[in-house]
């Protein structure tokens, strides 16, 4: 399917809480911070095994749970991966990068309806979700329902107008209805919120080379 050749990972790493236990939480966020590390090194299996770590130290943490899908995504562990963003998913169902992730790997096996199900469920739970309009605006872009795609896109950035996702989506689609200058618009807007977003930056590099 159209889109789905390059994933594009958002790599999350847990904030420190400042709480009384803030020592352990410190030994998680560095646990995590190696794992991205090795990630962006492209060495899934040292990621693996500092993401374990992280959650060693906090067995129920989303966001090093996430971190692990991702890290078994990467390997083609498919059925591994599934696990750990469902794992994440019940701890927090708003987890919006697991649930791209997950998104991402089952469409990769031929199982639309189910992340069009899944889709279609969180967002009815939550209409007024920015992160879940997103995600059905890059669905159905994938899908090719441009028109449906926009709505939702141009919706989540009223209800928050720095969701790099939705900026991101937004661009690729105007480089769909060949206006590449709204894209570059978008795609630097994306990167002033995350620099490190490498999708952003690969559009908008790519764009620029094109003149």
């Amino acid at each position: 399917m159209r889109g789905l050749a390059r994933i594009h990972w958002t790599w999350l790493a847990v904030v420190l809480s400042g709480c009384a236990a803030d020592h352990s939480m410190r030994a998680v966020d560095s646990y995590n911070r190696q794992g991205i590390a090795a990630l962006a090194q492209n060495d899934a299996l040292a990621a693996q095994r500092h993401f374990e770590q992280a959650l060693q130290r906090k067995p129920h943490d989303p966001n090093s749970l996430y971190n692990l899908a991702t890290a078994l995504h990467h390997q083609g562990r498919h059925e591994a991966a599934e696990q750990c963003y469902n794992e994440c998913l019940a701890l927090d169902s708003d987890h919006a990068a697991a649930r791209h992730g997950r998104a991402v790997l089952l469409m990769t096996l031929g199982r639309d309806r189910e992340v069009v199900d899944q889709t279609e469920r969180w967002l009815a739970r939550s209409p007024q979700s920015a992160a879940a309009h997103a995600e059905m605006g890059w669905l159905l872009r994938q899908r090719g329902n441009l028109p449906a795609a926009q709505a939702h896109l141009q919706r989540a950035v009223e209800l928050d107008s720095r969701n790099v996702r939705a900026l991101v989506e937004l661009g690729h689609l105007y480089e769909t209805y060949r206006f590449p200058d709204r894209a570059r618009v978008l795609y630097r807007q994306a990167l002033d919120i995350d620099p490190a977003q490498t999708e952003a930056h690969a559009r908008l590099t790519a764009l620029t080379r094109q003149g």
